[in-house]
C-alpha cells in the first residue's frame, strides 16, 4: 500500500492535487478574475458573478467590522478554531476597557450564521472566490479585499445570516446588555419589606417542582423514584405542618393587635385544632423520624399540640396555655406557649420555609425570585439538601460569575438540563402563582435570566414547565411539556457555538487516487449505522484514540496546529504544496502501523474492486487502458498504478480520520469557549 505522501508527490505530477481543490481561479465580481499560481495574481477580465442582495451595504459593513477588529489585534479569520484559540489567548489585552465593547461585539457576531464570517463558510457553499480571511492585513490588496466583501456579501447564505446577525444582536448582546445594566440598579436599590405568606398550594407547588427535578437529575428508575416520592410526601406532611403552626402564631398575632374578642381567638384556636385532629402530631413526628437520617429532627416538646388537638382539659392545663381556655380573650402567647413556638422555628424544616417566606418579603428578592428560588432548591444530587440551605449566603453568591462550564456524557448533560427545568419552572410558578399577589406589575425575567446565565447550569436544551388555571375556584394544576427551542441567551450562546464550530466535510482533504463521496462521511462516522464491521471496529478505535488522554491525543494536538491554526490551514482557498506535503506526513503516521486501518484499507476481495466490475484478473488490461488515456507533464516518468489505488477505502480513512480528530478538538474546546463568552459576556 502506498503511503499518503507518496500519492501526494504522483498528484502534483499530474496537477491533479489542486485540479482536484477545483479551478485554479479566483473568481471576483466587477468583471475581473485573479488567477493564481506559483508566482502571484493577475487580474483578467471575466464575467459579474455578484447578485445583488437586499442588505448587502449592511452585510458588508458588518463584515467590514469583524475583519478590521481581527486584523488590529492579529486574530486569523480562516476557521473558527483559529479565532477561538487566539482570542483564549489574548483574552486579557482583548477586554481592557477601550476594547471591551467591540470585543463583546466581535464574539457575538462570530455566532451568527453558524460561523459565515470565517472562511469556512466559503466551503459550504461550494464556490471559489476569494476571502476576506486571506487578505486582511495587506495593504497591497486592500482593492481585493473590498471586492472580497462584495462577494461575501452576495452569497446564498448572506441574508440568512444577515437576519441571524440582528437576532443575536438584539437576544445575546442585548438581553446581557439589559441584564447587566438592570443589575448594577438593583444592588443599589433600596429593600422594602412586604406581607408575603405562602399558601398551602405554593407549598404543593413546590413539592410537584422539586420530585420531578430529582427524578431528572439523579435518573431514577422506577422503583427508586417511587422510594423517593414517598420520602418527599413525609417531607410535605412535616412542611405543612410547620407552615400551617407558624400561621397560626402569625394570626394570632395580628389579632391581638385588632379583633382580640374571645370569639375570634376561639375560631382560631378551633380551625387549627380541626388540622391537628386531621393531622396528628405522632403522624407528622413518624413521617420526621422516617427521615431522621437525612439530619431532619421530629418535634420535641408535643404536649402543647396534643392539648390544642384535644381543645379540653383541666384547670392546669388551661392555666399553663392560657389558648385554650374559651372564657378569656387573647392577651397574647403565654409562656409555654411561646416555648412550643420557638421549639418548632427552631427545626431545621421549618427554617426552610421561614427562610423561603422571608426572602420573598424582600421587595428586591421579588424582582429576582425564580433565581433565588432556583439557587435555594438546587441540591447537587442530594434532595434533601435544601433544608440545610441559609437565604444568608444568597446576597453574596449573586454577586459572583461561575464561568465552570460542565460537559461530558449523557447523564452529566440531563444533570445540566435538570438545573435548567428547575429554573423555568420556577419562573412559570412565580409569574402565574406568587406575581399576582405581589405589587411588581412591572416585573420582567430581565434580571433574574441574567443571574441565571452567570450560574453554571447551562444546557442545550430548555424544558418549560407551566400552570394550567382550571376550575370555578381559580386553583392551579401543574403540568408540564419539554420543548427543544433556543432558551434564553446563555443557553443560545451554547447551541450556536456547536453550529458555529461544525464546519463542512468539504473542508476535509482527500489525498487517494479514488475519491470518496464526502456527503457519506456522516453515515461512515455513525456507530449506529449497519457499516462494514471491520469499520465499525475503526471508527469506535479512532474516537477512543483521539479523545483526551486516549493514545492519539498527541496527533491530534498536531492536527489542529497543522491543519487550523497554521496561517495556510482550513479556511484558506489554497494551500502551498508544503503545506499538503506536511497533511500526508500527518496522515501517514496515523493510517500507517494501525492494523485495524490496514486490514480494512488491504486489498483483499477476492472477486471485484469496491464498487466497481474490475477484478484482479483483469487488472493490467484495465492498469494499460488507464495509463494511456492519462497526459503526463514532460519530464515525468509514467507512474505505476495498483489495483489498490482505485479502491476508495484509502479516501473513506483519509476523511473519517480528519472527521473525528476535528470533532474531538471542538469538543475538548466547546467548555473553555462558552465558559470564554460568559466571562467576557456576563463578568
Amino acid at each position: 500500500m502506498k503511503s499518503v505522501l507518496e500519492i501526494v508527490n504522483e498528484m502534483v505530477r499530474e496537477d491533479a492535487l489542486l485540479h482536484d481543490r477545483g479551478s485554479r481561479t479566483l473568481l471576483l465580481p466587477c468583471s475581473y478574475t485573479l488567477s493564481v499560481d506559483e508566482y502571484g495574481g493577475q487580474l483578467c477580465p471575466s464575467e459579474d458573478l455578484g447578485e445583488a442582495n437586499a442588505h448587502e451595504a449592511e452585510i458588508i459593513d458588518i463584515l467590514t467590522r469583524f475583519h478590521r477588529f481581527c486584523s488590529q489585534h492579529g486574530l486569523p479569520s480562516h476557521n473558527p478554531i483559529a479565532f477561538y484559540k487566539a482570542v483564549l489567548n489574548r483574552e486579557a489585552e482583548l477586554c481592557v476597557k477601550e476594547n471591551h465593547p467591540e470585543f463583546e461585539w466581535a464574539l457575538v457576531c462570530a455566532l451568527a450564521g453558524n460561523g459565515f464570517v470565517f472562511g469556512t463558510s466559503f466551503d459550504r457553499d461550494q464556490r471559489q472566490f476569494i476571502r476576506p480571511c486571506e487578505l486582511i492585513g495587506e495593504p497591497a490588496n486592500q482593492h481585493f479585499l473590498s471586492l472580497a466583501y462584495h462577494v461575501q456579501a452576495t452569497l446564498p447564505g448572506a441574508q440568512s445570516f444577515y437576519h441571524d446577525y440582528l437576532h443575536c444582536e438584539k437576544y445575546i448582546l442585548g438581553q446581557v446588555s439589559d441584564g447587566k445594566s438592570t443589575f448594577t440598579k438593583w444592588v443599589d436599590e433600596k429593600d422594602e419589606l412586604t406581607d408575603f405568606w405562602l399558601t398551602e398550594e405554593d407549598i404543593e407547588g413546590f413539592f410537584a417542582v422539586y420530585y420531578d427535578y430529582c427524578k431528572r437529575q439523579q435518573h431514577l428508575d422506577t422503583q427508586q423514584a417511587e422510594a423517593l416520592r414517598k420520602k418527599l410526601l413525609s417531607l410535605k406532611k412535616a412542611v405543612l405542618f410547620f407552615h400551617t403552626a407558624c400561621q397560626f402564631e402569625g394570626n394570632l398575632k395580628r389579632a391581638a393587635t385588632g379583633d382580640n374578642s374571645i370569639e375570634s381567638k376561639n375560631a382560631l384556636v378551633a380551625q387549627f385544632s380541626k388540622y391537628l385532629n386531621e393531622n396528628p402530631i405522632e403522624t407528622i413526628n413518624n413521617e420526621l423520624e422516617a427521615l431522621k437520617e437525612k439530619g431532619i429532627v421530629a418535634v420535641q416538646n408535643v404536649d402543647f399540640f396534643r392539648a390544642c388537638a384535644r381543645l379540653t382539659g383541666n384547670a392546669e392545663t388551661r392555666r399553663k396555655y392560657p389558648l385554650l381556655d374559651k372564657a378569656k380573650p387573647f392577651n397574647g402567647l403565654g409562656k409555654y406557649e411561646e416555648y412550643a413556638f420557638a421549639e418548632i422555628k427552631r427545626n431545621s424544616v421549618c427554617k426552610t420555609i421561614l427562610q423561603i417566606k422571608e426572602a420573598l418579603s424582600s421587595s428586591r428578592i421579588q424582582k429576582i425570585a425564580p433565581y433565588f428560588l432556583f439557587w435555594f432548591f438546587k441540591n447537587k444530587g442530594k434532595p434533601f439538601g435544601f433544608v440545610k440551605h441559609s437565604a444568608d449566603t444568597f446576597q453574596k453568591e449573586t454577586f459572583a460569575l461561575d464561568d465552570a462550564i460542565h460537559f461530558g456524557d449523557d447523564s452529566k448533560k440531563q444533570y445540566e438540563r435538570s438545573h435548567c427545568f428547575l429554573y423555568e419552572a420556577f419562573c412559570a410558578w412565580w409569574e402565574n402563582r406568587a406575581l399576582p399577589r405581589t405589587s411588581l406589575k412591572s416585573y420582567t425575567r430581565t434580571l433574574p435570566d441574567y443571574l441565571f446565565g452567570r450560574c453554571a447550569s447551562i444546557a442545550s436544551h430548555k424544558e418549560y414547565w407551566f400552570w394550567r388555571k382550571y376550575g370555578k375556584d381559580g386553583a392551579y394544576s401543574p403540568c408540564w411539556q419539554e420543548v427543544y427551542s433556543v432558551g434564553n441567551a446563555s443557553q443560545q450562546v451554547l447551541l450556536r457555538i456547536e453550529d458555529t464550530l461544525r464546519i463542512s466535510d468539504d473542508a476535509f482533504l482527500q489525498y487517494a487516487w479514488t475519491k470518496a463521496e464526502k456527503n457519506e462521511l456522516s453515515r461512515l462516522c455513525d456507530l449506529q449505522e449497519k457499516q462494514y464491521r471491520s469499520l465499525r471496529k475503526v471508527v469506535r478505535s479512532l474516537r477512543e484514540k483521539f479523545q483526551s488522554g486516549g493514545s492519539r491525543e498527541r496527533d491530534r494536538e498536531a492536527y489542529m496546529n497543522l491543519a487550523l491554526l497554521s496561517p495556510s490551514g482550513i479556511g484558506v482557498l489554497l494551500q502551498p504544496l508544503s503545506w499538503h506535503r506536511e497533511m500526508a506526513k500527518w496522515l501517514d503516521q496515523v493510517i500507517l502501523g494501525d492494523s485495524q486501518i490496514e486490514d480494512y484499507i488491504r486489498f483483499d476481495d477476492p472477486v471485484f474492486l469496491k464498487g466497481t466490475d474490475v477484478s484482479p484478473s483483469n487488472w493490467n488490461e484495465v492498469n494499460r487502458t488507464i495509463m494511456e488515456n492519462i497526459e503526463l507533464v514532460d519530464g515525468f516518468e509514467q507512474i505505476e498504478l495498483q489495483a489498490e489505488d482505485l479502491r476508495p477505502e484509502l479516501a473513506e480513512i483519509e476523511l473519517i480520520v480528519q472527521r473525528i480528530c476535528y470533532e474531538s478538538i471542538c469538543e475538548s474546546l466547546k467548555g473553555s469557549i462558552v465558559s470564554l463568552y460568559k466571562r467576557v459576556l456576563w463578568g
